[in-house]
């Protein structure tokens, strides 16, 4: 039996010289996705306040608006941007050189790395799932929450409102977040595994597709083989 050796293809993240190192306010991380969140909370209050002195609606300042848009649309978008999810597309568009992929966002050496942006695959699944109980674990409480209230006749601990809130959240959150995530958790596990393996061999995920060396990586967990491209 003659043992045949295919040659490494590698996908050209380039080399170049190293990025310059940027101060602690503008590196991605939990610091700039922080003021990042304000920063863009401030941008959603100040959208629905134009938009409101535009039309000519009183008060200008609704409160409850805001903190809709600006809590729940606009926010996200900037924590998002602060941890550095946009970094590489925003170099990309504004034609700047984009930077070297490096992996070295890959696995999970403590568990500070698991609040991290990262690229490894069985992390960002402990901390899908982790996110998920915790959404789970709100939606529980706010159902003991009305539940108490339905206890006797009449309003004990919020008002009627706040229980129409309570319930509508519930609903969300144990749909979206508990229910949803749990089916997809549940289902064939070699088929999804072939499914995010073609999307990442397409999209040229060496580090998530073919793992880095001495690493298990999701191939091997999920039995299957796949030949890579000539």
């Amino acid at each position: 039996m003659t043992a045949v050796e295919h040659p490494s293809h590698d996908l050209g993240h380039g080399a170049g010289a190293p990025p310059h190192r940027q101060n602690i306010f503008m590196r991605p991380g939990w610091i700039r996705a922080a003021w990042c969140f304000a920063l863009f909370f401030v941008i959603g209050l100040y959208i629905v306040a134009g938009i409101r002195w535009l039309a000519g609606w009183d008060p200008v300042y609704d409160w409850e608006i805001i903190v809709l848009v600006g809590g729940m649309v606009t926010s996200p978008v900037g924590f998002l941007l602060g941890l550095g999810a946009f970094d590489y597309w925003l170099y990309w568009i504004s034609g700047r050189p984009t930077r070297p992929e490096t992996h070295d966002s890959h696995g999970a050496y403590s568990w500070k790395d698991y609040f991290k942006v990262n690229t490894d695959h069985k992390v960002i699944g402990i901390q899908y799932l982790s996110t998920t109980f915790i959404f789970f674990v709100l939606g529980g409480l706010m159902a003991m929450i009305f539940r108490a209230e339905l206890a006797q006749p009449g309003m004990q601990f919020v008002d009627t409102q706040t229980f129409n809130g309570l319930v509508s959240i519930h609903a969300a959150l144990m749909i979206e977040e508990g229910q949803v995530p749990g089916a997809m958790k549940s289902t064939s596990r070699r088929g999804a595994c072939r499914c995010f393996e073609r999307l990442e061999v397409r999209l040229g995920l060496r580090g998530i597709a073919f793992g880095e060396p001495g690493v298990p990586n999701r191939r091997q967990s999920c039995g299957i083989e796949v030949a890579r491209e000539r």
